[in-house]
């Protein structure tokens, strides 16, 4: 199932108003959107953050506050996969960190020759002085 579709039907689950019904239904779409999670590819932070979202508290006592946590979590859940949806975050592998770094480093003499060696445009705020006083120092990481 896509998530496009999990939100759909969670949405739809929030008009209901009998606990019992609520709580079997959100127990089946959280087992569904657990499933729908994993196979989508998230990543594990995102499918724990899931995971502690759909928690909810079932007070005994009162059906009402019952309802109120069931429809807080089933709301929290939603809009986890929203975000997800819209800002999909994908975890880069360590070696794709060290390539891009490279390649940024690989054009720094660029970046260095447009600061410091071409003179400062007429209308530019800042003046050789303070780029002079500017200095590329090499921290140990």
């Amino acid at each position: 199932m896509e998530i496009r579709d999990l939100i759909l039907e969670g949405k739809s689950l929030a008009g209901i108003s009998e606990k019992e019904e609520l709580q079997c239904k959100y127990d089946l779409w959280c087992s569904k959107v657990k499933a729908s999670v994993r196979k989508a590819g998230f990543c594990n932070k995102n499918q724990e953050e899931i995971k502690i979202k759909m928690h909810y508290t079932e007070n005994e006592y009162s059906e009402i506050d019952t309802l109120k946590s069931l429809k807080k979590s089933l709301y929290s859940v939603i809009q986890i996969l929203e975000e997800e949806l819209v800002f999909p975050k994908k975890d880069i592998d360590r070696q794709a960190e060290l390539k891009l770094i490279e390649k940024i480093l690989d054009n720094f003499y660029m970046y260095y020759r447009a600061m410091y060696r071409q003179p400062v445009h007429k209308k530019g705020t800042l003046k050789t002085e303070i780029l002079n006083a500017v200095q590329i120092v090499h921290v140990k990481v």
